[in-house]
């Protein structure tokens, strides 16, 4: 239930940039992607890489076509095993990010850098009765972006990008307050994440 709730208030985020907005330049895009955790542990429960997809929006916020915001939400489900035991164990992370990004036109395309906030949505399940079993909470990161979109024909654009997530999560005692003896949840979820996507650029006039 949660992850068709942030779609559709992605999509009428969407929506109201549409009809509110007069920015030169809008992309919307949906996206592909691996990410490849870079903490050892998170390795080993959960293998060494994941699928990660989802909807972005960029809009040019000034009027030289180099400056743009950001907003998108991403989602990733990973099964794995726990340490020792090898219980089974889940991990569904909802990252948002929110920031800018920099623009620079060279031949075709226009590459770019980003950086900005991650607050992200951290859902575990755990089989094992050493550990909290079942935890859900909201964690604050950031993520900075490297990529280049490549026009493809009809306003249609490629975007080659590979980002860096880093988020840290410490569950407190009250996420799961029936559980407090048990062992809390901390995790290193950061990660490379390597991807494309396809979206649809719309070129407006300044009013």
């Amino acid at each position: 239930m949660f992850i068709p709730k942030l779609m559709r208030g992605f999509l009428l985020l969407m929506i109201i940039s549409h009809v509110s907005l007069a920015a030169r330049d809008i992309i919307v895009e949906f996206k592909a992607a691996g990410f490849v955790p870079t903490n050892s542990s998170f390795r080993d429960i959960y293998g060494k890489g994941a699928a990660l997809f989802g909807p972005e929006i960029t809009v040019d916020i000034c009027d030289t076509n180099k400056w743009y915001a950001f907003a998108s939400v991403d989602y990733l489900k990973k099964d794995g095993h726990s340490l020792g035991l090898c219980n089974d164990t889940t991990i569904r992370m909802v990252p948002l990010a929110f920031g800018l990004k920099y623009f620079k036109p060279i031949h075709c395309a226009d590459f770019y850098a980003g950086l900005g906030f991650q607050p992200t949505h951290l859902k575990t399940t755990n089989c094992s009765p050493f550990v909290v079993q079942n935890t859900s909470q909201w964690c604050l990161g950031g993520i900075a972006k490297l990529g280049a979109y490549v026009d493809v024909r009809c306003d249609f654009v490629l975007d080659f990008f590979v980002n860096y997530s880093f988020v840290k999560a410490g569950c407190p005692k009250f996420c799961q307050p029936e559980a407090e003896p048990l062992i809390p949840l901390k995790a290193n979820i950061s990660g490379v994440v390597l991807g494309v996507g396809f979206g649809y650029r719309f070129d407006w006039i300044c009013a």
